[in-house]
């Protein structure tokens, strides 16, 4: 037995000592590396519109604090009598600490660059030390204002990245600030993407507490009803916010595209009615409500035996919707919206005038 433990303790010295080997082959490297950094600092600061030099030294930002914390990973394992000695890690920390806005301007620099890749490693690295024991004396969650104000960046990178976890993580720094609602909102293309519905319908639902003007949340909530099938559900919703907010001429607007999608056309039309009669001058719902009384046209033409005053009806309901949208888009950037239908509406109500003059705009 005692020759046992001798030999546990011997293959444990034998560890520690190999990683103290470790530790100290990680801190000369560290050392060379950060002589190069300081040099490329220099160049950088002495010529900040050379982008070669910005990135050299951006590019050296990086692998040096990952070289401190490779070394510090190392030097924070327990010696024999399981005591850690890290003589490394203050002095590190504090270069990072003191260095640490510089991968800041690394991901803007990846971002005016378009190189995405380079900006999303930047941010990451940035945002990562939150919850970095190595530097947790700082206590960014509670000190650092630069979290909120380049969240939406951070969380825009890892978006194009498609690393839809990071966009979770870096975005709820920026609910409270100026660019909150983007952030909701990048968190919720995450969830998606995920396929997060629980965690996707409780993050739009907070993004409409949070931010009533932005429309995407509550055509966000609606687009979760009908994609996952539970139309009676969104209706009911909607319904809600219709009850508490009477006069916000979007709610009808989403209640009517519910609609439309169920096939009530008729119900679908008395929501988007009301919903003109609010708003005047909004393109996308006119459009969406002459599209819904040319889908009832569409729908019951499918029937060869279908009364065709009652389909040229449907479209002369359809005719002052289209007509709308065509003088709220004068600078046609929507017209797939109303263009085609339209033109089809003209022709079938042999409005031959009005019907040549449109052809200019196919």
């Amino acid at each position: 037995m005692k020759k046992v433990l001798m030999m546990a303790a011997m293959l444990m010295g034998s560890s520690v000592a190999v990683m103290a080997q470790d530790a100290k082959a990680l801190n000369e490297e560290a050392k060379a590396l950060k002589g190069q950094w300081d040099k490329a600092q220099n160049e950088y600061y002495l010529a900040q519109d050379d982008k070669a030099k910005a990135n050299t030294f951006f590019d050296l930002t990086m692998k040096l604090f990952d070289k401190y914390h490779q070394l510090d990973k190392v030097a924070e394992q327990p010696d024999a009598k399981g005591k850690v000695k890290n003589p490394y890690r203050k002095g590190n920390a504090e270069i990072m600490h003191l260095n640490r806005s510089n991968l800041i301007n690394a991901g803007i620099e990846g971002l005016r660059n378009d190189n995405i890749d380079a900006a999303y490693k930047a941010f990451s690295a940035y945002y990562n030390m939150v919850d970095d024991p190595m530097m947790a004396k700082y206590n960014y969650a509670q000190t650092d204002s630069l979290l909120s104000t380049y969240a939406f960046y951070a969380a825009g990178s890892a978006l194009e990245a498609k690393q839809f976890e990071d966009v979770i993580k870096f975005a709820k720094y920026g609910y409270e600030g100026e660019d909150g609602s983007n952030c909701m909102q990048y968190t919720c293309q995450a969830l998606k993407d995920l396929g997060r519905n629980d965690e996707l319908l409780a993050a739009l639902n907070k993004g409409m507490e949070m931010f009533p003007n932005a429309n995407y949340f509550s055509s966000g909530v609606i687009d979760y009803y009908v994609s996952n099938n539970k139309v009676d559900e969104g209706i009911a919703f909607i319904d809600g916010k219709i009850s508490s907010n009477p006069g916000n001429f979007y709610n009808y607007f989403l209640k009517g595209f519910m609609l439309y999608s169920q096939d009530k056309y008729e119900e679908a039309d008395e929501a988007y009615k009301k919903g003109t009669e609010m708003n005047s001058d909004n393109l996308q719902l006119y459009a969406f409500a002459g599209q819904n009384m040319y889908q009832a046209a569409a729908k019951l033409d499918e029937d060869a035996n279908a009364d065709q005053n009652k389909i040229l009806g449907y479209l002369k309901r359809a005719l002052p919707y289209f007509e709308m949208a065509k003088k709220l888009d004068a600078s046609l950037e929507n017209k797939s919206w109303w263009l085609m239908h339209l033109n089809n509406v003209y022709y079938r109500l042999k409005m031959d005038k009005e019907y040549n003059e449109l052809q200019s705009l196919m």
